[in-house]
Order: structure tokens, then C-alpha cells, then sequence
């Protein structure tokens, strides 16, 4: 379970910052200004909040947790959602939080998160930054889906995925004319692997 403290240069004054897991979830929220380049990686699907039944926007990696069908972002200097980015802060107000227990923090490995004179680091900043961006990102993606709602420009979609396979084991097919001992042909197909989607709205 989560520890949630408030960030404190003089409590927390010795915490470094790990670089992030490697996984990435399969579906994890994104903010407006994120639409644009989330987009050209994966899609961008509207769900809804368990406990509210506000809608959120999301960009899918892959079709279940553990799943990633895009490979790591920063790898491919591709999209990088800032939910991910910022993991193990929170916001608390005006304040930044972190979750103790996070295997991003620690005191031995990884980037201060302060300097000598308390001050925030460069790891720090860059987080803040990222926040700062959520923060401002949510309330412009909670007008933007408003608007889409009231337009009823956001539908419900089922979504069937179906894998088929021919000639998995690669046969050598034979063909005889009059000669049985003597084939008069081979064949060899190789294998196939069919992939298809349905949806409907």
C-alpha cells in the first residue's frame, strides 16, 4: 500500500530518484496536450473512472496488464506519457508528494533529488514540471471531453479480436500420377497466421 508523504527538503533531504520501470502499463491516462503525439503510437481510447463514472482519456499499449505491444517509448525516442513520467509524485494541493515505498526512490542509487542547499535538483525540476503540466492538462481534458459529451461525439465500442493458423508444422505435400513410388509434384505452403479485428459502435 502506498505511503504518501509530503515531499520535504529537510525530511527527504537524502532521497534520490531511480530511473522508471521499464514496463510500461498496458493503458495509462493521458491529458489533451498529449492527444497529438500519443496518437502516432498507439490509440487513444475514453474510459470511464471506477469510483466516479467521470470519463478519462487513455492511451493503449496493449490489450491486458503485463501486455506491451509498442516496445519501450524513450527507446524508440517515441511518446512518452507524462503519467508514466512522473511516477511515485502526486499532487497535493499546491504541494508535491511521493510515495515513500516506490522503487524509484532510494538513498544510495540514482539522481538527488535535492542539492546542498536544499534546493530542488535537476530530477526534481523536471518532475515539477511534469506536474505542472498534468495539473493544468486534466482541467483542460475535463472541458475538452465535456465538449465531445455534449456533442455525443463519444460512443461505446465492442471490440473482438480473433487469431487463426494454417500448416503450422510446414508440411511437404506430395502429389502422385500414375507412378505411386514416383511423386509427380511437391508443395510446400509454409505457414500462415491470419489476425483480424471487429468493432462495433
Amino acid at each position: 500500500m502506498p505511503t504518501i508523504e509530503l515531499l520535504d527538503p529537510g525530511r527527504h533531504g537524502r532521497l534520490r530518484l531511480r530511473a522508471r520501470a521499464a514496463e510500461v502499463p498496458h493503458f495509462i491516462q493521458v491529458v489533451a496536450s498529449e492527444f497529438s503525439a500519443a496518437a502516432a503510437t498507439c490509440p487513444i481510447l475514453f474510459t470511464k473512472e471506477a469510483s466516479t463514472g467521470a470519463f478519462y482519456a487513455g492511451a493503449m499499449f496493449g490489450f491486458k496488464p503485463g501486455e506491451n505491444l509498442v516496445g519501450i517509448p524513450e527507446e524508440q525516442g517515441a511518446f512518452v506519457p507524462l503519467m508514466w513520467q512522473r511516477d511515485g509524485f502526486f499532487i497535493s494541493d499546491r504541494n508535491v508528494a511521493i510515495d515513500r515505498e516506490h522503487a524509484r526512490f532510494s538513498e544510495d542509487d540514482g539522481a538527488p533529488l535535492f542539492d546542498d542547499a536544499q534546493q530542488p535538483g535537476d530530477a526534481l525540476r523536471a518532475i515539477q514540471r511534469t506536474l505542472g503540466d498534468i495539473h493544468q492538462g486534466l482541467e483542460q481534458t475535463k472541458s475538452f471531453i465535456a465538449a465531445l459529451l455534449e456533442l455525443k461525439l463519444i460512443e461505446p465500442i465492442d471490440i473482438s479480436l480473433n487469431f487463426d493458423a494454417l500448416n503450422l508444422n510446414d508440411p511437404v505435400l506430395k502429389y502422385y500420377g500414375l507412378n505411386e513410388s514416383q511423386p509427380r509434384a511437391f508443395y510446400a505452403n509454409g505457414r500462415q497466421y491470419y489476425f483480424g479485428v471487429r468493432f462495433k459502435l
